[in-house]
């Protein structure tokens, strides 16, 4: 890809300015503390280790204007990160603290945090031929009707916008084993928020905080943002579920057209290896055909 770096000030201006603020009621503002995390690569030991750097302030109303302000921050860092293919410094997540030195955690939906993605997006890589974000949505009525038997379609009622989930009927119905499965949402007539849930189970922790792949001899590498644990009678389970970025692509489509796949479990000091099963192959690429049919992209 084409290294613009003449134009990353003019990307940031642009994007930061294009934020969530314009949303802002009259309410006072209040001020917050936004920390980058990212992963470092130290060029002796070619390992990377995580970092907390590049304090900024967000001033904002409430929490969720703050949030919605952090993610477009983080979003533009991955963003102009990738446009430049910066191996060194990865950003991997962000914390926000409000005026009181409080976390400030998810407060906005998922949905609203991936239009901000696509709109970042679609402005670093407007010039880039590789990058097709608007093309013209095509539905595919027989590959649905094909597909529909093997999913779920639960109408989320709590939810003011009506969304429904659309979940492969093979998924755990809980925790408690090993699986890895991709699902998304419909809203009206639009689906979106692709997901990728991955889940350990075990009797001993391994504290993971990024997942490895061989699929068909190519390596993968994925960093949920936010991985999860919890235990019980003796074991464990650890798991991530989070929309998938465009920088997953790659990974979910091996997934989805591969045949024989491994992952691999980094945890703070040990790993585990395990084979993914044809079953769940076969169900990632069912969802990734279904997505597509209904109008879904990547």
């Amino acid at each position: 890809m084409k290294k613009l770096f003449w134009l990353l000030p003019l990307v940031i201006t642009l994007l930061t300015a294009a934020g969530c603020s314009s949303k802002q009621q009259k309410e006072p503002l209040r001020e917050y503390r936004y920390v980058a995390v990212v992963d470092d690569l130290d060029l002796f030991t070619n390992r990377y280790s995580t970092k907390y750097e590049d304090e900024e302030t967000i001033m904002a109303a409430n929490d969720s204007v703050a949030y919605c302000e952090a993610y477009n921050n983080f979003m533009i860092s991955k963003a102009v990160n990738e446009m430049i293919d910066n191996e060194y410094t990865i950003p991997r997540d962000f914390q926000l603290y409000d005026d009181k030195g409080n976390r400030v955690l998810q407060n906005v939906s998922d949905a609203t945090l991936l239009d901000i993605e696509k709109d970042v997006y679609d402005m670093v890589f407007r010039d880039d031929p590789n990058y097709q974000q608007n093309e013209k949505v095509v539905i595919d009525s027989a590959k649905i009707e094909e597909l529909k038997p093997y999913f779920d379609f639960s109408k989320d009622d709590f939810d003011p916008r009506g969304i429904t989930w659309i979940q492969p009927k093979s998924r755990p119905s809980n925790l408690r084993s090993n699986h890895i499965y991709c699902y998304f949402m419909q809203e009206g007539e639009s689906v979106k928020n692709f997901r990728i849930k991955i889940q350990y189970y075990a009797d001993d922790w391994l504290f993971i905080n990024k997942y490895q792949f061989a699929i068909d001899g190519n390596a993968y590498e994925y960093t949920p943002s936010s991985p999860e644990r919890d235990h019980s009678g003796g074991m464990i389970w650890e798991w991530s579920d989070e929309a998938a970025s465009l920088k997953e692509y790659d990974l979910i489509m091996a997934l989805a057209n591969g045949e024989d796949a491994r992952i691999k479990y980094i945890g703070n000091q040990y790993h585990n290896i395990r084979t993914i099963p044809a079953s769940q192959l076969t169900s990632i690429r069912q969802t990734v055909e279904l997505y597509r049919a209904m109008g879904g992209k990547f």
